[in-house]
């Protein structure tokens, strides 16, 4: 009777499956700290960070390694990486929205400070009496200290002009 062969393929043996890709894995890990840590900018970096942790009196066993150095920036690019594919893009599709909804807030604001203006200058020749026809004039003489000019002394002069044909204006010494 013939002896039953031993089955070698990766269904035969169920943890075959798991640890083929994690032996991959780590292999390429391995490859991946040995070439990126024999890199001249790792090893200037890692010199230099490290002077500075040795000014700063960081034990000598708590110093960087290269390998260290390797691993954090890896996983810094890889989580930005992984923030850009997941949520940039949802970020970005808010942020036109938001850009848009400002646009559109913006062009309302103008059309209503347009109608506040409108409306301002409506009450404004309403609210003042009717200038007299040109057959007959009438001055309007005022006077004053106008050295410093303001809001108060433009009323007046508008109200004076709005009174008659011409304004005359006097301006007195302090």
């Amino acid at each position: 009777m013939a002896q039953p062969t031993e089955c070698t393929t990766p269904l035969a043996h169920p943890t075959t499956l798991i640890d083929a890709p994690l032996s991959l894995i780590t292999t390429i890990r391995e490859y991946f700290l040995q070439t990126l840590t024999a890199t001249p900018f790792v090893r200037l970096s890692v010199s230099k960070i490290n002077v500075l942790l040795t000014w700063a009196q960081v034990p000598e066993k708590s110093l960087l390694t290269n390998e260290e150095f390797v691993l954090t920036l890896t996983a810094g690019v890889v989580t930005l990486v992984g923030y850009y594919v997941l949520f940039g893009k949802r970020h970005g599709r808010k942020r036109k929205r938001l850009a848009e909804e400002l646009r559109l807030a913006q062009k309302q604001v103008r059309f209503l400070e347009d109608e506040l203006l409108l409306a301002k200058r409506e009450d404004m020749f309403s609210s003042t009496p009717t200038r007299p026809s040109k057959s007959r004039e009438i001055r309007i003489f005022m006077d004053g200290a106008f050295d410093v000019m303001h809001y108060g002394h433009m009323n007046a002069f508008r109200l004076g002009r709005s009174l008659g044909t011409y304004l005359i204006v006097g301006v007195n010494s302090d």
